[in-house]
């Protein structure tokens, strides 16, 4: 019978699949906007986006600007990921702990947003977290070789 090969001693294929990772990278950022856009609906239909609320940019945040941060912030995470597959024996290992790491500090910028009520401030937290869970689940299990013991 055919198993996947994972035990505690014998830790799971670091190995990428290229085509997979490229994969990858289109789920997580379809699935990254949509997410973001449907907390930005929610939010927005409880009041919680005033448009009054300007970005450094000087234009409120709205859908647009909502999805693609969304996708480039996947695209930056994945540059970030295929550096460490290229130059580091644990890539996977190594990117869940700098994704963590960037995803924390993410969580700082709604709180540089000048006179941000704390509902949007809140919502805007949940759309980072949205999109950083779901690229680090993508990016680390998608593109995975897969090891079948015989």
């Amino acid at each position: 019978m055919a198993t996947i090969s994972e035990t505690a001693t014998e830790p799971a294929s670091e190995k990428i699949v290229w085509s997979r990772f490229a994969l990858a990278v289109l789920a997580a950022a379809g699935a990254s906007a949509a997410a973001n856009a449907l907390i930005y609906f929610i939010a927005a239909s409880l009041g919680a986006m005033p448009q009054s609320v300007l970005t450094p940019r000087g234009e409120p945040v709205t859908l647009v600007p909502v999805a693609g941060s969304s996708i480039v912030g996947v695209l930056g995470g994945a540059i970030v990921f295929a550096l460490l597959v290229w130059l580091t024996k644990r890539p996977i290992s190594i990117f869940r702990v700098v994704a963590m790491v960037v995803l924390a500090l993410s969580l700082l910028t709604p709180f540089s947003l000048p006179n941000a009520p704390l509902p949007m401030i809140l919502a805007l937290e949940l759309m980072h977290v949205a999109a950083g869970l779901i690229t680090i689940y993508a990016f680390t299990t998608l593109p995975r070789e897969t090891v079948l013991q015989v």
